[in-house]
């Protein structure tokens, strides 16, 4: 299992998303510019497991997108990774497109919080 310690200030901003095993944190603010798109995505956490994927199958995808390994346990693999495609409509206010770079930073803040537990 895997924890994080995620500030009020950020919580407030960020919806957390999941999706199979991947946890999205979507800025609230530029996903209600546009609900029918998914945007807005500050970052994710990817967890593989260890059954069918290698850290040679993971290195492949740190190539196509960034994926970051941070931790892994007996069953699982644990990444992070920001989108690589536009994530804020060009039309946004720049004070928009600033506060999502933020909580891009932001989030790898919380990402070092991390801690990751053994599976029973």
């Amino acid at each position: 299992s895997l924890s994080l310690q995620i500030p009020q200030d950020f919580a407030r901003e960020v919806q957390i998303k999941a999706e199979g095993k991947v946890l999205y944190f979507i800025y609230k603010e530029v996903q209600a510019l546009k609900p029918e798109i998914p945007l807005g995505v500050v970052g994710r956490v990817e967890i593989y497991d260890k059954a069918t994927n290698t850290k040679e199958d993971l290195e492949q995808l740190t190539d196509m997108y960034g994926l970051r390994i941070i931790g892994e346990n007996s069953k699982y693999y644990f990444g992070v990774a920001h989108a690589t495609d536009v994530q804020v409509p060009p039309d946004a206010s720049e004070l928009l497109k600033t506060r999502f770079r933020e909580l891009e930073a932001e989030f790898d803040e919380v990402i070092k919080s991390v801690r990751i537990a053994e599976v029973r």
